[in-house]
């Protein structure tokens, strides 16, 4: 049961006193998916910036060039917008694949070295073997 002083205590608060995930009169509280909607926040949140900030200056872009070259300018942008998003994504897979060569040159350095061990250790492991059952 509920003291009359830990009513009093906190009396006139809108969340209550929680203990252990409970609230006095028994009602549990999800705080589970919280941490969801966080993580949802950070990852959304620049994707809608970019969104924005893409429509306000492809609107500006489609508009220039608009008046520049009436006849293709409004065909223009999805197709550079295009050319661009290839452009990128052709440097960001080379960055990539270049990064990985290294990674795996950096790890195959050491293989020769570590194939010699471990040849060495399986032999020995072989004629002790070989030598206890004599």
């Amino acid at each position: 049961m509920i003291s009359d002083s830990f009513e009093d205590k906190h009396r006139g608060r809108a969340v209550g006193y929680f203990y252990g995930g409970q609230q006095p009169g028994g009602i549990v509280h999800r705080t589970g998916g919280r941490a969801v909607l966080r993580l949802l926040r950070l990852v959304l949140l620049p994707f809608g910036i970019g969104y924005f900030i893409g429509t306000v200056t492809g609107g500006w872009l489609v508009s220039s060039l608009d008046r520049v070259l009436p006849r293709r300018g409004r065909v223009g942008v999805p197709q550079g917008d295009q050319m661009l998003f290839a452009v990128i994504a052709f440097w960001v897979m080379v960055v990539l694949m270049l990064v990985n060569a290294a990674v795996i040159s950096a790890l195959y350095a050491t293989y020769p070295r570590d194939r010699a061990r471990v040849f060495v250790t399986l032999e020995d492991r072989r004629v002790r073997v070989l030598t206890q059952d004599s």
